[in-house]
């Protein structure tokens, strides 16, 4: 995913692409797919996809230089209502070091704007 960015033509971010992940989940998470199969069976085939983002930091806490935070983001559905306080009911889908989204003009929110948009647009 390309975004604009104050100092280079571009920023790139790594971002999973959704229809691929799926098809890993339903051949490699074998729980996860059964579980996700009876939610769509007791909804209509139809899910709400749920956004989710943390920040991490790896060294010092306390350092005051953003060399080494990233924020992380996971996907869910929030028809898994009761299980999704378990962090195996959410998917990594990626990952933008603070750096970048830096220098991306509009920050984390157009970040966030355009990683949605390419999850709704993903093939």
């Amino acid at each position: 995913m390309e975004l604009p960015s104050k100092k280079e033509p571009t920023e790139t971010l790594a971002i999973a692409n959704i229809p691929k992940l799926m098809k890993y989940v339903g051949s490699h998470m074998l729980v996860l797919a059964s579980l996700l199969a009876h939610v769509l069976r007791a909804n209509g085939n139809m899910l709400s996809p749920v956004l989710f983002h943390d920040e991490a930091q790896a060294s010092n806490l306390l350092a005051v230089h953003k060399k080494m935070k990233a924020t992380l983001i996971y996907f869910s559905w929030l028809e898994f209502g009761p299980w999704l306080h378990h962090e195996d009911m959410w998917l990594c889908i990626g990952l933008i070091k603070h750096s970048v989204t830096d220098n991306v003009i509009g920050g984390l929110a157009i970040t966030m704007k355009h990683l949605i948009a390419h999850i709704l647009h993903n093939d």
